[in-house]
């Protein structure tokens, strides 16, 4: 991707909604079968235009507005405000027989980055910080290239260069090859709501692990430190 490209997409992404957002992009994936990972009937998603899509929301809103379409090899779905996208099961259920990125909102504010393959999270991390913030069993190419990124930054901030986030657009598409942009995911999309109630349930959460090289991150035990 240019530097132009992902420039575009990231200011983009985020003129879309300054509340956040959940981006998914599955490899081989039309966009009922994005759908359905999410738990959702293609039968009762509308095609709306950006400035419409907020018509399937209900006036008592508890859930979330997701639009789903495909570019070439890659479908997607771009929630607003939600994040079920980077959660399992949706995230798994993504995954299956593919390749899954997405990028989101972390609960503290920050973005968040996952790559699954074949039901499996292999990765995730934080842009600003992706070896402190790593994990899955990898590859962790990924949070290396975007690490390499980071090291080039002054006083660890980024200054007058590109943001993080459009720095990690640059680099998936580098990798993973070419994602959809600005004008496709602003094109009319199949457009669902869903409900808080109608959420696939998530598996229990594992254990709290302990990482004694994790400085700087979660609460201090010992030496150590625990995440979660």
């Amino acid at each position: 991707m240019t530097a132009d490209m992902a420039s575009q997409l990231h200011t983009w992404l985020h003129e879309f909604s300054d509340l956040g957002f959940c981006l998914t992009f599955s490899r081989g994936k039309n966009a009922e079968a994005v759908m359905r990972a999410y738990g959702m009937d293609p039968a009762r998603a509308r095609v709306l235009s950006l400035d419409d899509m907020m018509q399937v929301e209900p006036d008592e809103a508890d859930g979330t507005v997701i639009r789903f379409g495909q570019n070439g090899s890659w479908g997607y779905s771009l929630e607003y405000i939600g994040i079920e996208g980077g959660r399992d099961p949706v995230l798994s259920r993504l995954s299956e027989g593919s390749e899954t990125v997405v990028l989101g909102p972390t609960a503290r504010g920050m973005t968040l980055f996952h790559h699954a393959r074949d039901g499996v999270e292999l990765s995730s991390f934080e842009p600003m910080a992706p070896h402190a913030t790593q994990r899955g069993p990898g590859p962790h190419l990924l949070a290396d290239l975007m690490q390499e990124v980071c090291d080039t930054w002054g006083d660890g901030d980024w200054g007058d260069g590109p943001e993080p986030g459009e720095s990690l657009l640059r680099i998936v598409q580098d990798q993973l090859g070419e994602l959809p942009g600005p004008e496709v995911l602003g094109a009319p999309a199949l457009t669902a709501y869903l409900a808080d109630a109608d959420r696939l349930p998530r598996p229990p959460s594992p254990p709290p692990t302990y990482n004694p090289n994790n400085e700087g991150l979660g609460r201090r035990l010992g030496g150590g430190y625990l995440t979660d």
